[in-house]
């Protein structure tokens, strides 16, 4: 007997990019608030930072400045996964 394919919910969708939207926020957050603060400690304490806090101070220093680039640039880029995961996940099975 044939049973049909229950489709996925629209809702749980929405929640999906909502949360990872939220997430990609946090760590943006932490990027113009937090790093900053411990590049402040290094400095003072003149320590040598591995290679990779130095990518991420320099990150940090980027969304610091750019802030006007970077946050309209993430809500653009949401709005393009929110719609490839609605393509994905309702209309190509």
């Amino acid at each position: 007997m044939y049973t049909p394919e229950k489709q996925p919910s629209p809702a749980i969708t929405m929640i999906l990019v909502g949360v990872s939207l939220l997430l990609c926020l946090a760590w943006i957050a932490q990027l113009a608030f937090v790093v900053p603060e411990f590049e402040r400690r290094f400095e003072e304490a003149r320590m040598a930072v591995p290679v990779i806090m130095e990518f991420t101070i320099a990150m940090s220093r980027f969304v610091v400045r750019h802030w006007y680039v970077v946050l309209p640039g993430f809500v653009a880029a949401f709005v393009a996964l929110g719609g490839v995961s609605y393509l994905l996940r309702h209309v190509v099975q």
